[in-house]
Parts: C-alpha cells; sequence; structure tokens
C-alpha cells in the first residue's frame, strides 16, 4: 500500500517535470518558429504601411524617413523600383544584403504574385535572410511600382543553444530544491492525518481519553474537532454504560433479594400463617412488578432509540386516555395516601398522536410525580386549552429540582440515585418520556418553584 506522502511527493515532482517541460519545449523548439513568424510580419506589415504612404502622400522626405525607419528597426535593405524596373528609391547603408540577386526576375515574380516572401541563405554572407517584395497598387487596382525588402534573420541556433545550456542548469537547481520542498510539504501535510488515524486506531482499542491534537483551520483541523467531540461522545456513552450496569445491577438486586427471601420465608415459615403469607406475597408480586416495569422500560427505550417502533397516529380523545391512565394509580393512592386528581373541560379534547404512546406519556409523568411527591398534598393531572394547542400539566408539590438540573433531567438514567433512594423508576421514565414527545414534534418542559410546586407539561397541536 503506497503511502499518502509518497503518493504526493511523487505528485509534486511530477507537476515539476511537466513544468520545465513545456518550458523546454517553448524555449527551445519552438523559439526559432516563433522568431521567424514574428519577425516576418512586422516586416511584411511596414512594408506595406510603406506603400500606402507611396500612393497616398509621396513625399520624398516622408518616404526616406520611413526607410530610415526600416533600416533601424529590421537592418533591412530596402529598394522601390517603377513597373519598368527603375530604382526611385534606396537605402543604400546596407545595399550589400541584395548583392547577388537577380533583381528583375524578383520584381516581375512580385508583379506577377503581388506580394512574395521568401526565407533564403544569402549567397556571399552566412547567415539566413527574408526577401520581401510588396506590389504598390493605387485605389483603382493599378500597379506603381515594387518595393523590396531584405532584413537579415538573427542567427537563433545560437541564442537557442545558450538556452538549452542555461535551462539544463535550470532544471537540475528546480529538481533538486523540489525534491526536498515536495518531500517535507508531503510530510507536514500528512502528519496530521497519521496523528488522527493513530488516535482513532487508540479509540478503537477502547482508549477513550485520547486527543486529537491538530492546530490547522481548515478541513483536517474540522475533522480533528469531530473526532474530538466523538471521543468525548464515546467516553460519555462508555460512562453511562458503566452506571447502567451499576444502576441496574443495584436496582435489580434489592428486589431479587427480597422476592428471594421472602419466598424462602414462606416456604419455611409463614406457610400456615394466612395473613402473613398473604403480607409476603404480596410483596413479592410488588417487587416482581417493579422488574417487569424496569425491564419494560429497557426494551421501550432500546425500541425507541432505535428507530424500530412504528408509530400509529390517529384522532385521540386526550381527556379519555388522561382518565384511563389515572384509574391505573387506584393502588398507588391507597398505598401512599398521596390523592391523583384532574382538571378536565367537559368536551372532549381531541389531538393526532399515537394514543398508546401518548398514554405511556402520561403513565411515566404521573408515576414520576408519585415517586417524588413525598407529601400528602395532592397530584394534579390537568389539560389547558391554548390557541392552537392543548397543554397538559402533571403537577406536584414534593421536593423541587434544582435549577441547574432542570434541562438534564430528561437525561436517561440522571436521577438514578435520587430515584434508588425513594424505590421507584428505572431511571428511563422521562428519556422515554421525551422521545416520544419529540416524535410527536410536541413542544414540553419543566418549571420547579415553591410558588408552582414541580409541573412537567408538554403541548400538543388541536386536531381541527
Amino acid at each position: 500500500m503506497k503511502k499518502i506522502s509518497t503518493r504526493l511527493w511523487g505528485l509534486m515532482l511530477c507537476l515539476v517535470f511537466i513544468a520545465m517541460g513545456l518550458l523546454w519545449l517553448v524555449q527551445v523548439q519552438f523559439l526559432q518558429t516563433f522568431y521567424m513568424d514574428r519577425q516576418t510580419n512586422n516586416i511584411v506589415r511596414h512594408a506595406k504601411e510603406l506603400s500606402l504612404l507611396l500612393i497616398s502622400d509621396p513625399n520624398v522626405d516622408k518616404v526616406k524617413e520611413k526607410l530610415e525607419e526600416l533600416n533601424l528597426k529590421f537592418n533591412a535593405s530596402i529598394d522601390i523600383y517603377t513597373d519598368n524596373g527603375t530604382l526611385q528609391y534606396s537605402s543604400d547603408t546596407y545595399a550589400q544584403l541584395m548583392l547577388g540577386m537577380n533583381k528583375r526576375e524578383v520584381i516581375q515574380e512580385t508583379l506577377k504574385k503581388g506580394e512574395i516572401l521568401k526565407i533564403m541563405a544569402h549567397t556571399k554572407l552566412s547567415f539566413q535572410v527574408l526577401l520581401s517584395g510588396i506590389t504598390i497598387v493605387d485605389e483603382n487596382g493599378d500597379s506603381r511600382g515594387v518595393i523590396l525588402i531584405m532584413a537579415p534573420l538573427a542567427p537563433v541556433k545560437e541564442a537557442v543553444g545558450i538556452i538549452k545550456e542555461q535551462l539544463i542548469y535550470i532544471m537540475l537547481i528546480l529538481i533538486a530544491i523540489s525534491f526536498f520542498l515536495s518531500y517535507f510539504f508531503a510530510r507536514a501535510f500528512t502528519k496530521p492525518i497519521l496523528d488522527i488515524k493513530n488516535g482513532a486506531v487508540q479509540l478503537a482499542k477502547g482508549n477513550l481519553d485520547v486527543g486529537f491534537h491538530v492546530r490547522s483551520k481548515d478541513e483536517l483541523g474540522d475533522l480533528a474537532d469531530t473526532m474530538n467531540d466523538l471521543a468525548g461522545q464515546l467516553n460519555k456513552t462508555e460512562q453511562m454504560r458503566k452506571d447502567l450496569i451499576a444502576n441496574v445491577s443495584h436496582e435489580f438486586r434489592t428486589p431479587l433479594s427480597l422476592i428471594h427471601g421472602y419466598a424462602e420465608t414462606v416456604r419455611d415459615v409463614t406457610g400456615p400463617n394466612e395473613e402473613k403469607r398473604t403480607k409476603q406475597l404480596n410483596i413479592i408480586m410488588e417487587e416482581s412488578e417493579r422488574l417487569s416495569e424496569m425491564v419494560n422500560d429497557m426494551l421501550d427505550y432500546s425500541s425507541l432509540q432505535s428507530n424500530t417502533y412504528s408509530y400509529d397516529f390517529q384522532t385521540v380523545a386526550l381527556d379519555i386516555t388522561l382518565r384511563s391512565v389515572v384509574n391505573r394509580f387506584d393502588y398507588f393512592r391507597q398505598k401512599t395516601n398521596i390523592d391523583l386528581q384532574t382538571e378536565l373541560s367537559k368536551e372532549h379534547v381531541l389531538v393526532f398522536a399515537d394514543e398508546k404512546r401518548i398514554s405511556q406519556v402520561f403513565y411515566n409523568l404521573i408515576n414520576n410525580a408519585f415517586v417524588h411527591s413525598g407529601t400528602e398534598k395532592p397530584i394534579i393531572a390537568r389539560i389547558v386549552e391554548k390557541d392552537e394547542t392543548y397543554r397538559v400539566e402533571i403537577e406536584n408539590r414534593g421536593k423541587l429540582i434544582p435549577e441547574e438540573e432542570l434541562e438534564s433531567i430528561w437525561e436517561r438514567f440522571h436521577k438514578i440515585d435520587r430515584q434508588r433512594n425513594t424505590g421507584g423508576g428505572s431511571g428511563l421514565g422521562l428519556a422515554i418520556v421525551r422521545n416520544i414527545l419529540e416524535s410527536h414534534g410536541a413542544s414540553y418542559g419543566v418549571r420547579s418553584n415553591e410558588k408552582d410546586g414541580t409541573i412537567f407539561w408538554f403541548e400538543l397541536k388541536k386536531q381541527k
């Protein structure tokens, strides 16, 4: 398996080689062609300008000025002839360029073709020359003469050789620099990736205290922050798992010990005493029901969390559902001497909901009120009509909830210690309530103060 650093290093070197190859191609292979095309186009353009000048304003001084410009710019020799081959103007400074050339033949060819352009080796000199012939044509289309321009072409091969030598040294230096720089850049880029990878390996091994320290403010920095969040969540989940095992073990141990102890007592001691036997059997049944409730809570919460439960939404009479749940708490009323009252309107309260799950919300909130009431003041379950919703409130006058815990009581097992002291609940009741209400799109909350006591509430939209 190739490392990312090796691949990046190779990629950077490839880019350098490609850039150097393009530079070599342009500077060495195409330099001569580029120079020839550029020089040729410039000379032809100036020759046509001279032709227009001779037609429009054949002033001797202006013509000589233009000839001098061409001399200085291109080292060119310029002759201007009439149709019959008579020389009108000549730049004799570089007249030796035209030595050995059959001028009459060139003039005739130019008059015939209108324009000629040739690159050829000079018969007397050791370099190439550019021969350009332009026919002078007036506004009527009649030829008035011929312009012959012969300009030397610079020895491009020598320049190309020098450039080649320079490029070789430049390429060697750039390759050496890019070799080391690309290596360090690749290492610097892949180091945070390797750190994140090694941290992820530690997470997989169960080391949840690992930290991801990447200071770059880019995607890798965001990934490191995400991994740190993941590590924190896993740490929290692991702590909750440990708490679950400890709390469930503790919660199960007490009723199992009671069931086992009273069962032995019934068998060995109180069998003939019907009153004691009945009392002890009732305790066994209560503790069995408590165990069953805890198991059911865990199964329900697991089902809700894994989204395997399918909701059955329909029109529900919320007041009838609440009364049905309240009736199930007759035993608690007798046992705790705490009254459970309802405040409902005479008309039915209709909402769109899953009746079974809303019934479970009622049961958990009322059961939570009994567990934490601790006084003889009644628990009140009321439904209040608002503009677009019905608000359900479960009120008790027990021990107040500290303000700093109002948000966290909806977390699973958050109140397990407090519930353990009162002998009720699995610590999942409010977490189940939250999950069901969020699935219904309901708002919910709790307030706890001296004036109102503790009130759990939620709102469901009216069913029109």
